[in-house]
């Protein structure tokens, strides 16, 4: 019975206590920045989940903490679902730096929660897809993936379709659009 009493960590116990501070005096405020369809509740327990599973956070100066959870708050995304705070070293600062990152689900969910998006999504392109698109006055994507063996990537596309409007917004992305994304990405050295 000792041992799994052991076991058992008080929640105070695995945050650091400046982290703790920080999280009961902000995340009060943070309520009147989250949209209707999240609670102060589901907010404090996705963020409680995300500081206490990424061990690293804890070496992170507070205000960079503090903007990630604003910014999830105000764009209305639940921290570990919808975005994630990565800790990234600074030049010449012994502390780490917090970086807000949303993920795809994130943009689309906050795009949709707008009510001004009809429909939004990406997709990777292959080399044994049947693609055309054409970016003339009427817009035309055409995108079918075969049953068996898609091939290799060759691309990836987005696509939006604003309600109201007459015509989506595509833009597509060659290998090497794709590689300059990926280099500005913070982590784009982590893999």
């Amino acid at each position: 019975m000792a041992e799994q009493m052991k076991a058992v960590t008080r929640r105070s116990d695995q945050l650091p206590a400046p982290m703790i501070a920080l999280l009961q005096s902000l995340v009060p405020d943070c309520n009147a920045l989250l949209p209707a369809d999240i609670s102060t509740e589901q907010f404090r327990a996705a963020l409680w989940l995300e500081l206490t599973g990424r061990q690293t956070l804890h070496a992170c100066n507070a205000d960079s903490l503090r903007e990630c959870i604003v910014k999830a708050a105000t764009y209305g995304m639940l921290p570990g679902r919808d975005c994630h705070f990565l800790p990234f070293g600074e030049k010449g600062k012994p502390t780490k730096k917090a970086t807000f990152v949303p993920n795809y689900f994130g943009v689309l969910r906050s795009l949709h929660r707008t009510g001004m998006v009809e429909q939004a999504f990406a997709e990777v392109v292959y080399t044994n897809d049947i693609y055309d698109l054409d970016y003339g006055r009427t817009p035309m994507l055409i995108h079918k993936p075969p049953r068996k063996h898609r091939g290799v990537g060759e691309g990836a596309y987005g696509f939006i379709q604003l309600k109201g409007a007459p015509r989506p917004l595509i833009h597509y992305l060659d290998p090497d659009d794709l590689d300059r994304v990926r280099k500005r990405a913070p982590a784009h050295e982590q893999g």
